[in-house]
């Protein structure tokens, strides 16, 4: 039986270049770039735009590092911004791995709800630590 892997995705790149989205057509160009492109060496990742380059993240690493970071930012707005940037990446820390480390979560961030909280801890355990103090600032001037 012969292998259909490239006529289906002929025909999914044939339906999203007829949609009105940008994205679908973007997308369906890049399938017709892979179709065109394989065999003198492009990968179905490149294609897409998604192979990592050359001493860069993974998407999917750069993108557990954005969500921990939003969640970072969004805590300091909320908690920590009059306390001026430096101060405030220095005070969250301890507050942050504490909330982290509380089996019960019990414990509470000033005007923080669990929720915001509990996110923010999903989002740095897929980005495994919870930055220090200067990459802390960072973050959070980067804005």
């Amino acid at each position: 039986m012969p292998d259909t892997s490239m006529a289906d995705l002929r025909f999914v790149a044939d339906l999203l270049a007829t949609l009105p989205d940008a994205r679908a057509r973007r997308f369906a160009s890049r399938l017709r770039l892979y179709d065109a492109e394989a065999e003198a060496g492009l990968t179905l990742e490149q294609a897409m735009g998604v192979a990592r380059a050359p001493g860069k993240r993974c998407h999917w690493n750069a993108e557990k590092k954005e969500r921990r970071d939003n969640a970072l930012r969004a805590i300091y707005r909320q908690s920590f911004l009059d306390l001026g940037i430096t101060r405030g990446a220095r005070e969250m820390i301890p507050h942050l791995k504490r909330y982290k480390t509380s089996g019960s979560r019990s414990v509470r961030l000033s005007g923080l709800s669990k929720d915001v909280l509990d996110a923010a801890v999903e989002a740095w355990d897929e980005a495994e630590k919870i930055p220090q103090s200067r990459r802390m600032l960072d973050i959070l001037r980067s804005e």
